[in-house]
């Protein structure tokens, strides 16, 4: 929900669809990791390197195809932007998973109000439906 659609989606039975595929010119690669659970989620640009379908992963799953479209055109702004919620919107949820969700939820709420995103949501309460 928090990128913009495209029909170029792969990836392999643990993990379908993690690889979402966009042309966005001058985009630039950025990592989010977790300080001790790994990457949560990554924009990859020019320098790096994707195992697409028709290879098979390191575990031995086959990466295959979800939806075998065009990448989308997208802004590179709107992109980092979304990969940057994304990685905030993973953190929390392994915050939540941790058993402190009031301490995070009021957290998120000044930061969502700080930074003028309340009406970020579809609807018109400014929440998630």
């Amino acid at each position: 929900r928090l990128l913009p659609p495209t029909t170029a989606i792969f990836g392999r039975r643990g993990k379908r669809r993690s690889h979402w595929l966009y042309i966005a010119p001058d985009a630039r690669t950025l990592q989010f990791e977790h300080p001790s659970e790994g990457m949560l989620i990554e924009l990859r640009s020019t320098g790096a390197q994707t195992v697409f379908p028709g290879s098979t992963h390191k575990s031995g799953e086959a990466i295959e195809w979800h939806t075998d479209g065009a990448p989308a055109q997208v802004n590179k702004d709107e992109l980092e932007r979304c990969i940057r919620y994304i990685a905030v919107a993973t953190l929390l949820a392994t915050i939540w998973s941790k058993g402190i969700r009031d301490i995070a939820s009021a957290a998120l709420t000044g930061i969502l109000l700080r930074a003028g995103l309340a009406g970020f949501w579809p609807n018109s309460q400014g929440s998630p439906a």
